[in-house]
């Protein structure tokens, strides 16, 4: 087996490879990353950072996320702007940053050959791009897990001050991203802790647990603030939410998503055998490295355990409680995963092993790099502002039949007042109060029925309720102009409705 050279041999000995792998990182997840329209989980982003940063947090305690992104985000959007780009671009450099992971901590314990090949398996796996192109947390929180992770296995082999603050400031970050990263961290603070308990000495081990408990009521302590409205998200997404049962098909699709588009339909059986592949590759490289006394074989153990164990927990909460698992909240474990399949290749001293294990992964994930690169799924929203931005008064006003619509609308039309129908039954999934100034929500469509400007009515095929259309058409002083405009954009679902219905008071 081989040991890694010398950190600052090894970086200058690879050096033109580092460099030329970060220079490769950054087309890919910048190109093409402003193509695309915002959909409407974007579209939420994108109002939330029009808001001030005390604001934010405000806005999230009833939201159902931590606020960290959303501060972030806020904080890109003053330096960038909120263009599609600029709103994205947090995303993509956190998708950098994650394969950043291989070329400072991993290659210190693996050396630059098996990191590099962990750092460029993160940047062609298909989700990555997904995410980077994407005004959302989840790679952001696939970064942090990642290197919350990889601190701890640092905190426990060093047992230092600054590591242990390290682990500490990934964790809370995790936490204050999303749920499913509060559980990756609870669920790995359970490995420190027994890991610490059974490596400690006989009649040592108080001793031995000292600065991992003292960080993690720290840590626990920093975490406290947001309890309170965890358990009111909590209740009130046990009440009501959009995500529908798991089946086996989604579950596959939860575990194979890496090696999906952003909406996958069915199981693909690509996206299986790589993923089959991968599961068998960290198997593999966890059983040579524990046979060989690798010192940092308790990191890929730990990371595929943290990534069985969300996924797990994630299945259990959907049947005990609710439904509340979609794909991409495994997202948050996508750079574990990784992990643990690239750490067989830190246990060959083949660089030819590990280049070819490379390019069988890079021919494996193409096909479907090449569909993420090439198609446009989020919906016609550009197509639709092309259409209507000069048919459209300053005043004009949207009524919507879709929370989809009116957050899209909301971001490509700013400035206009946006009413979302919604029955009086209707439980809300979401706080749209963040589209505010200009939003109200009410179940009578026909309340701006007497103000001299145009109505642009709004719809999409398959809501949760059906939009009174007849009631807005039939009002006083309405009359509808031309037939329903139809908007939609191969392969994606989101298909837009809109009819124009004039003011004339000489209408009856």
């Amino acid at each position: 087996m081989n040991t890694p050279l010398p950190p600052k041999s090894d970086l200058y000995r690879y050096r033109f490879h580092w460099i030329s792998l970060l220079l490769l990182g950054i087309f890919m997840v910048f190109f093409r990353i402003g193509a695309e329209s915002l959909w409407y989980d974007e579209s939420y982003s994108a109002a939330t950072s029009n808001f001030s940063m005390p604001e934010i947090v405000s806005m999230m305690t009833e939201d159902s996320h931590p606020p960290l992104y959303y501060l972030l985000l806020r904080a890109f959007v003053l330096v960038i702007g909120n263009s599609e780009t600029a709103l994205r671009s947090l995303s993509a450099v956190s998708i950098l940053c994650l394969a950043g992971i291989g070329f400072f901590p991993l290659r210190r314990l693996w050396g630059s050959p098996a990191s590099l090949a962990f750092s460029f398996m993160v940047l062609i796996t298909p989700m990555s791009i997904v995410c980077a192109h994407e005004a959302r947390m989840y790679s952001l929180l696939a970064f942090l897990v990642t290197a919350m992770v990889v601190a701890g296995h640092y905190a426990l082999s060093k047992n230092s001050r600054k590591h242990w603050v390290i682990f500490s400031l990934f964790t809370l970050a995790a936490a204050w991203t999303h749920y499913f990263g509060l559980i990756a961290a609870a669920i790995f603070w359970c490995l420190v802790l027994i890991k610490r308990i059974f490596d400690a000495k006989p009649g040592n081990r108080i001793a031995a647990l000292k600065p991992a408990l003292i960080t993690a009521i720290i840590t626990v302590a920093g975490y406290t603030p947001w309890l309170v409205f965890l358990y009111r998200q909590t209740v009130r997404v046990s009440e009501n939410f959009w995500i529908p049962p798991v089946t086996f098909t989604s579950a596959i699709n939860i575990l194979t998503y890496p090696f999906l588009q952003k909406f996958p339909y069915g199981i693909n059986s690509r996206a299986v055998l790589l993923y089959v592949a991968v599961v068998l590759a960290a198997g593999i490289g966890i059983f040579r490295a524990y046979r060989s006394k690798k010192e940092y074989r308790f990191l890929p153990l730990s990371a595929l355990i943290v990534y069985i164990l969300t996924f797990a927990t994630g299945i259990i909460l959907s049947i005990v409680i609710r439904p509340i698992f979609a794909e991409r909240y495994l997202v948050s474990c996508m750079g574990l995963f990784l992990l643990a399949g690239a750490a067989l290749m830190s246990t060959f001293k083949s660089r030819r092993f590990i280049i070819l294990l490379v390019v069988l992964y890079a021919i494996g994930v193409t096909p479907m790099l090449q569909k993420v690169y090439k198609e446009e799924i989020n919906g016609p929203m550009k197509e639709v502002h092309n259409a209507l931005a000069d048919r459209i008064g300053p005043n004009d006003i949207f009524v919507h039949g879709s929370e989809h619509t009116l957050g899209t609308f909301s971001y490509y039309f700013p400035g206009h007042i946006q009413y979302l129908y919604q029955p009086k039954d209707f439980l809300a999934f979401g706080n749209h109060a963040v589209f505010g100034p200009d939003f109200e929500v009410g179940s009578d469509v026909t309340k701006y029925a007497e103000v001299p400007v145009t109505i642009w009515a709004i719809g999409r095929p398959g809501e949760y309720y059906n939009t009174p259309w007849a009631t807005l058409t039939t009002a006083p002083n309405r009359r509808m102009a031309g037939e329903i405009q139809m908007f939609h954009k191969d392969p994606g679902w989101f298909r837009v409705q809109v009819r124009e219905v004039l003011y004339d008071p000489t209408f009856d």
